[in-house]
């Protein structure tokens, strides 16, 4: 495996290996998940795949462009507001965190840093390793979201679509 390859000539620390495996899995199961939420719910294969696209394209990254669109003026807006005062510190600070929650709900950007090797300069910075904190975080939320789509949107449509009935 490409992953062990790189464990082994040192191109990627011990502990990346997890989160990159368990991103994988995660990220693999919510589209086939979403995926087949579409396919249930729409009537023909066609939109099924379009709307499965759309949903993984804006899941997997777009919801940046809205965020960028619409929530940065609105942070520049009010740090020009309160330019010199002292929660221009704190405005500041939540928008850093923002945005790493943000990346850290990004599967590309989850990929991408928590690809670490042993000799990253990053590494030694606590910045890193708070995003690589949310990157977990969002981990759990995508794992949610997974559970979310299984039990309250597919398991129901599939015994309404197989007849089964709950015994009580």
């Amino acid at each position: 495996s490409i992953l062990l390859l790189a464990l082994v000539t040192g191109g990627l620390h011990p502990v990346a290996v997890p989160i990159i495996v368990g991103a994988w899995f995660v990220y693999a199961i919510f589209v086939t998940l979403l995926g087949t939420m579409f396919s249930v719910f729409c009537k023909s294969s066609i939109w099924s795949a379009f709307f499965t696209m759309l949903a993984t394209l804006f899941l997997g990254g777009g919801h940046w462009f809205i965020t960028m669109c619409f929530c940065m003026p609105l942070f520049g807006l009010l740090m020009m507001q309160m330019r010199g005062n002292q929660d221009e510190r704190m405005l500041s600070t939540a928008a850093e965190y923002f945005a790493m929650f943000q990346g850290g709900m990004t599967p590309p950007a989850v990929f991408a840093m928590c690809s670490f090797g042993w000799d990253d300069h990053m590494v030694r910075e606590q910045k890193f390793w708070e995003f690589v904190g949310f990157c977990i975080l969002g981990l759990f939320l995508w794992t949610f979201l997974c559970f979310i789509l299984w039990f309250c949107l597919l398991v129901p449509k599939f015994r309404h679509i197989a007849r089964r009935l709950e015994l009580e």
